[in-house]
């Protein structure tokens, strides 16, 4: 169960970091959003 929190809070980490850098750089790489690399 510890370890699921684990993840869950790496998910988390990780997304937020990817939109920093997506707001940052201009070039979102999560595949999760296609369109918005895109188009």
């Amino acid at each position: 169960m510890g370890t699921i929190s684990t993840i869950i809070s790496d998910i988390v980490k990780t997304i937020a970091e990817m939109g920093a850098g997506c707001a940052s750089s201009g070039f979102c790489y999560e595949p999760k959003m296609p369109k918005t690399l895109e188009k």
